[in-house]
């Protein structure tokens, strides 16, 4: 079976930890990643297919964590960079059914 780019990349982050993951990608940090930069990272969500359930409406990626917390790679033309998180009770408040059923199905891989 033939993956694609981002099952590669999502297969590759599993269990490493939060800075490991996003630091390189950009270059710069935040608070929200310095506070959990030792957190596993359970998951990546291609936000285009599964959106952020949050605000924020340039989070294209985000990454399910260890800590039951979520994580989004916010790219906002208009203030830059940033990192979102919502706890789970705030997630899952506002989550779509077919967002709880991939974050399910991504989890029991």
């Amino acid at each position: 079976m033939k993956t694609t780019i981002y099952e590669d990349y999502a297969n590759s982050i599993k269990n490493k930890k939060l800075i490991d993951v996003l630091h390189p990608l950009n270059g710069h940090t935040d608070d929200n990643i310095e506070k959990m930069k030792d957190v596993r990272v359970l998951a990546y969500v291609d936000g285009c297919e599964i959106a952020w359930p949050g605000n924020h409406k340039y989070v294209m990626n985000w990454y399910i964590l260890e800590n039951e917390k979520i994580i989004g790679f916010n790219e906002n033309p208009a203030i830059g960079w940033g990192y979102p998180v919502m706890g789970k009770k705030s997630w899952t408040k506002h989550s779509s059914q077919k967002t709880l059923k991939h974050i399910v199905d991504t989890l029991s891989q």
